[in-house]
């Protein structure tokens, strides 16, 4: 069921992508404007495609097929640690405003002035601010 589901999500998402790229709402002659125009035809609607793969019932049946039954609550996770704790202890220092303007990048505190400007062309920035090779 869920592989259905992820099907016909998929499927929807693809009639939308086609259709913002390539102007094909209404169906007709897109006239792209460099002098050339493509017949466009109109695609099945996802309750369509729904109906097509054996079931049955109104649009407002299919919505909530698409929405399912509701799951279990989980039990809620530890607590962890805030963006500004991470921070301070990858070596910086100040107040959670220093961090913020960090983050804006307009710190004024020389130890982090360097580590605030953007990783060489070669490394990529990781979030606790170590810099690792990237990939090539």
């Amino acid at each position: 069921m869920k592989k259905i589901k992820k099907v016909l999500l998929l499927a929807m998402s693809l009639v939308m992508a086609t259709g913002l790229f390539t102007g094909c709402f209404a169906g007709g002659t897109n006239n792209s404007g460099n002098g050339t125009s493509v017949e466009t035809v109109d695609g099945k609607s996802a309750y369509q495609i729904w109906l097509d793969n054996g079931f049955s019932g109104t649009e407002e049946d299919f919505l909530e097929w698409l929405k399912g039954d509701k799951g279990q609550d989980g039990e809620d996770g530890e607590d962890g640690k805030s963006a500004y704790q991470i921070w301070l202890e990858n070596g910086h220092s100040g107040t959670e405003e220093d961090f913020f303007d960090w983050l804006k990048g307009k710190c004024d505190h020389p130890e982090d002035k360097e580590s605030s400007t953007q990783a060489p062309e070669s490394s990529t920035q990781t979030p606790d601010s170590s810099v690792v090779e990237a990939e090539k």
